[in-house]
C-alpha cells in the first residue's frame, strides 16, 4: 500500500514525458502561408456612339473589376455640347449607374451591354429630392437607345 502513491507519482510524470524521459514538444500553431499578391486587373475601356442626323452621342466606359465609370458627350448640334458622367457597378452584362450632368440632379439608370452595343433602359424616375432621381418601376422599363461599339481614340 505504501507503494501506490509512489506508483501514481511515477505514472503521472511519465505521461508528461516522452520516451527516455524527454519532454514531448507541444504542437505548434499552424501559420497559414502568405499567398503572393494577385496582379491588379487593368481597367478596360469601351467606346460607343450613336448618330442621328446632326445629333451624336458618345460614351466612354472604363470598367475595373465590378466598378464602372464613364463620360457621355451629347452633341446636340455642331455648336451645343452637353456632357455627363456615370458611375456605378456592373454584374454580368448589366450596369446599374448614377448619371450626372454638370451640377444637375443625379439620376439612376440601368444599361445592358452585348458584344457590339450598349442599351439604355427607358424607365420612369421620380425625384427623391432636388439632387437625386430614383428608378420608379424598374420592371416596366425597356432597353432602347442602342449605341454601337467603336474603337476608342486616344
Amino acid at each position: 500500500m505504501k507503494f501506490i502513491p509512489l506508483l501514481l507519482l511515477i505514472l503521472i510524470t511519465s505521461c508528461s514525458t516522452g520516451k527516455k524521459g524527454k519532454n514531448v514538444p507541444q504542437k505548434e500553431h499552424e501559420i497559414p502561408l502568405d499567398l503572393p499578391p494577385t496582379a491588379p486587373i487593368p481597367p478596360e475601356n469601351y467606346c460607343y456612339e450613336l448618330h442621328q442626323g446632326e445629333k451624336a452621342t458618345k460614351l466612354l466606359l472604363t470598367i475595373t473589376g465590378d466598378s464602372v465609370f464613364g463620360k457621355i458627350d451629347y452633341h446636340i448640334n455642331p455648336t451645343i455640347l452637353a456632357q455627363g458622367t456615370i458611375s456605378g457597378i456592373i454584374y454580368g452584362n448589366t450596369l446599374l449607374v448614377t448619371y450626372t450632368e454638370g451640377t444637375g440632379p443625379q439620376e439612376e439608370q440601368e444599361w445592358k451591354m452585348d458584344e457590339d452595343s450598349i442599351y439604355k433602359k427607358q424607365i420612369d424616375t421620380s425625384p427623391n429630392d432636388s439632387t437625386h432621381h430614383l428608378i420608379k418601376y424598374p420592371e416596366r422599363g425597356i432597353f432602347t437607345t442602342a449605341m454601337h461599339k467603336v474603337a476608342c481614340s486616344n
